[in-house]
């Protein structure tokens, strides 16, 4: 008997296509949800404690309740789309609304309960803390807003499935538009894996509130012009391709330039960019009836642009962190010896003293944080005796604060967790 097809599916029929297979892997997986949520908790109460500040708690909990169900809800998305993948059927609008009522719903709906019996069993234990109907509110507004947001994210990604099923232009372009890096591409070993993994979160959160807004726009602009004039519909048509692919190619860029560290680094990210330049014109040109042909000369300009402006920005983030004048003597005093092959040798006679960096030592920089108000992460794991692995670890748990680019932190707090390991101590 033939499948039916993906046009023709209500939502209820998809949704009971792939309910068992999703149901079956939610089991598995709800277990390490739910460990990852309380590791999270704990250091969010950890926090709170450090604060000293019991009103903190109530805002904090709330935003981070929200960021884990939407990370669930992403795990969802994801696992049902490949289940659809899987049973050989094409994405479509009963796929996305299938996904939205039969997973969402009631995971938006479980994790706010969840929220909220946390909230009053904390009321019960804990004497300083007061829940009301202003705080359950605000956690239910929270929660309603989430799943407003992602009921918007599906119908995006199902106009855009519908679209590419016909062969719109704009949307066949996005074949380049997916992560041109796939994976991770740092071993969990390496101090550069947990900064690519935060900077490629935010990358597909500006990815996708870029096609909301992107779609919203072209459809204003669309309905404001007449586009039975051919001149006018190829202008469009090239507005709206060059719209996706400077926002997307800039979007990656933004993310690949967090782990600009030093000159290799430096080398492969210009390589990289000039790839994914060339990626995104072939797919260009691939679009229906010549068009795509049409496009290349502009599109290639603006290509070159957005290159040349990264480049610049990858120098100007690699002259912030200093990597290029990194050396052994960032945390150890320079005296009249060299490092060779990892083994300390006296300077040869008429070696210039000035190839050696005047040294600034780490505890010059502990004693006087306005002066050097950030330390790399090397410093920062010498200065706590703590691997990086753990400096990256307090940064995400919110133990200790960075500015807005990786690879550094902030030296007044290194300072104080080095007074309260003291204080502990004593």
């Amino acid at each position: 008997m033939a499948q039916p097809s993906a046009q023709s599916l209500t939502p209820e029929a998809a949704w009971k296509l792939m309910k068992q297979d999703y149901l079956l892997r939610l089991s598995l997986q709800t277990r390490k949800f739910d460990k990852d949520y309380q590791l999270g908790l704990n250091a969010l109460q950890t926090k709170v404690r450090e604060k000293q500040n019991s009103g903190y708690f109530l805002q904090a909990f709330v935003e981070y309740s929200v960021k884990e169900a939407s990370e669930r809800a992403d795990w969802a998305l994801n696992t049902c789309r490949e289940i659809w993948k899987i049973q050989g059927r094409s994405q479509s609008h009963a796929l996305y609304r299938a996904i939205f009522n039969g997973a969402l719903v009631p995971l938006f709906g479980g994790r706010a309960s969840v929220a909220e019996g946390h909230l009053q069993l904390k009321a019960m234990r804990d004497r300083t803390f007061r829940i009301d109907g202003t705080g359950l509110g605000h956690l239910k507004r929270e929660f309603s807003r989430l799943a407003s947001e992602w009921n918007t994210r599906l119908e995006i990604e199902s106009r855009n499935a519908q679209n590419q099923m016909r062969g719109d232009p704009q949307l066949a372009a996005l074949r380049a538009s997916v992560d041109p890096c796939g994976d991770n591409p740092f071993p969990p070993s390496d101090v550069r894996h947990p900064a690519w993994a935060e900077a490629t979160a935010k990358a597909e959160q500006k990815l996708h509130l870029f096609k909301a807004a992107g779609v919203a726009a072209l459809e204003e602009v669309k309905n404001q012009i007449d586009l039975t004039n051919g001149a006018v519909l190829q202008r469009y048509e090239l507005a709206r391709v060059a719209h996706l692919v400077e926002g997307t190619f800039d979007i990656w860029a933004g993310r690949a330039v967090n782990v600009v560290w030093d000159q290799a680094a430096l080398r492969d990210f210009d390589n990289w960019l000039v790839g994914y330049g060339e990626q995104w014109l072939e797919s260009v040109k691939g679009l229906d009836g010549g068009r795509g042909e049409q496009m290349i000369p502009e599109i290639r300009l603006k290509l070159m642009g957005r290159i040349e402006f990264w480049q610049s920005e990858a120098r100007r983030f690699l002259i912030e962190q200093g990597e290029h004048h990194k050396t052994n003597a960032a945390l150890v005093r320079v005296t009249d010896t060299a490092s060779v092959n990892g083994e300390t040798r006296p300077l040869e006679q008429g070696t210039k003293a000035q190839s050696v960096r005047p040294e600034i030592t780490l505890q010059m920089k502990l004693a006087d944080p306005k002066k050097y108000p950030l330390l790399t992460i090397a410093e920062a794991a010498a200065a706590i005796e703590k691997s990086k692995q753990t400096v990256y670890r307090w940064l995400s748990e919110g133990k200790l604060r960075r500015p807005k680019m990786s690879g550094r932190v902030f030296t007044e707090e290194v300072g104080r967790l080095r007074r309260d390991e003291k204080d502990d101590k004593n």
